[in-house]
C-alpha cells in the first residue's frame, strides 16, 4: 500500500497555474535549472588582521618587508620575487623526484666535503658514502659508471671491536670506474686506470692499470689496451655522436644500418664528444686543487 502522506511529502503537488515566462523576456528564469538547485547562499568571510592592515610603501625600506607584502624570495642569479620562488620549487621538485628513485644528490654531497674534480662525472645510480663524503676525492675528467659503489666506512667489526674502521678513498685523474664496481675504504685508485665492471676494489691501484674481477687484480696496461683499440678503429665501422644516438637525432633507418653494420659481433666505435673548455682562473676548481694535493699517485714523466 501506498503511504499517501509519504508521498505528499515526497512529491508535493505542483500549482494548478505554474508561471510562464517568455524565452525573450527580462525576467525569464529557467523552470528546472540545475544550477539554481545547488546555487547556496555564501557566507560573509571574517576579514583576517593581515588583509585589514593598509600595505603601506616606506621610502627606503626592502620589498617585501613592508605590512602586507609578500618576503622576497631569491633565485641563484640574484633576482627575487617569483622567478626566484619557481627556481626554488623547481630544485626542491628534483630532489624530491631523486630521492623516490633512490638517486643521491650528488650536489648535496660536495656541499658536505665532496671532492669532485672539473669534469668529472657521476651516473645515476652510483652510491658514494654519504655519512662520509668529505673522504672521497675524485679527480678531473674521471668517470663513476651506473651502479658503483664507494664505501669508506666499514662497519663488520663493531659489533666484536666496539669501533667502526673509515679510511679515505681517492680516485685519480681521467679514471673510469665500470658499472657494478666496488671501492672500498683505503682505496686510491692512480691516474688514467680503468676499472672492469663488476670490480671489487681494494687498496693502491697503480696509475695507468688496468683492473678486474674479485678481489680486483691489475691484468694490463691502459696504454697497451688504447694501443690496440687505435689499430682496430681502422678496420671497424665509425659514427659520430650527432645523429648516431638517442637525444641527438638518429633515425630509424639509421638504427637499421647500425643493427645491420654491427651483424656477427662486429665491434664499431662512436667518436668522442669534444671536452669542454676549462673555466675560471687557470681552469681549475678548488675542489680540483684539493684533489691533486690528496693524490700523490702520478706518472712520472
Amino acid at each position: 500500500m501506498r503511504d499517501e502522506g509519504l508521498d505528499v511529502l515526497i512529491t508535493p503537488e505542483a500549482p494548478e497555474n505554474p508561471p510562464r515566462y517568455r524565452l525573450d523576456g527580462p525576467d525569464y528564469r529557467p523552470s528546472n535549472s540545475i544550477a539554481a538547485h545547488r546555487t547556496k547562499p555564501t557566507r560573509a568571510r571574517r576579514p583576517c588582521a593581515s588583509s585589514l592592515a593598509p600595505a603601506v610603501a616606506t621610502p627606503g625600506a626592502p620589498r617585501g618587508r613592508g605590512p602586507g607584502t609578500l618576503p622576497d624570495v631569491l633565485s641563484p642569479n640574484g633576482n627575487t620575487g617569483w622567478p626566484g620562488l619557481r627556481a626554488t620549487l623547481g630544485r626542491a621538485t628534483r630532489r624530491g623526484l631523486r630521492r623516490l628513485r633512490g638517486e643521491q644528490d650528488v650536489d648535496r654531497l660536495v656541499a658536505r666535503g665532496l671532492e669532485l674534480g672539473r669534469g668529472a662525472f657521476v651516473a645515476r645510480g652510483a652510491y658514494l658514502d654519504p655519512g662520509h663524503p668529505w673522504l672521497i676525492a675524485i679527480g678531473e675528467d674521471s668517470g663513476i659508471s651506473p651502479g658503483v659503489v664507494i664505501m669508506v666506512h666499514d662497519a663488520s667489526m663493531k659489533r666484536h671491536t666496539g669501533y667502526t674502521r673509515i679510511a679515505r678513498v681517492v680516485v685519480g685523474d681521467r679514471v673510469f670506474v665500470g658499472a657494478g664496481a666496488i671501492i672500498l675504504p683505503g682505496t686510491r685508485i692512480g691516474d688514467d686506470s680503468i676499472v672492469g665492471a663488476g670490480a671489487v676494489v681494494r687498496g693502491e691501484i697503480p696509475p695507468g692499470s688496468l683492473v678486474v674481477g674479485n678481489p680486483a687484480k691489475v691484468v694490463a696496461d691502459v696504454k697497451a689496451i688504447a694501443r690496440w683499440h687505435r689499430n682496430s678503429v681502422a678496420a671497424a665501422p665509425v659514427w659520430p655522436h650527432e645523429g648516431w644516438m638517442i637525444g641527438r637525432g638518429i633515425t630509424q633507418e639509421r638504427m637499421r644500418e647500425q643493427r645491420e653494420a654491427l651483424a656477427g659481433g662486429i665491434s664499431g666505435y662512436l667518436e668522442a664528444t669534444p671536452a669542454a673548455e676549462p673555466t675560471g682562473s687557470g681552469g681549475r676548481s678548488p675542489q680540483t686543487g684539493r684533489v691533486r694535493s690528496a693524490l700523490g699517485l702520478r706518472r712520472s714523466g
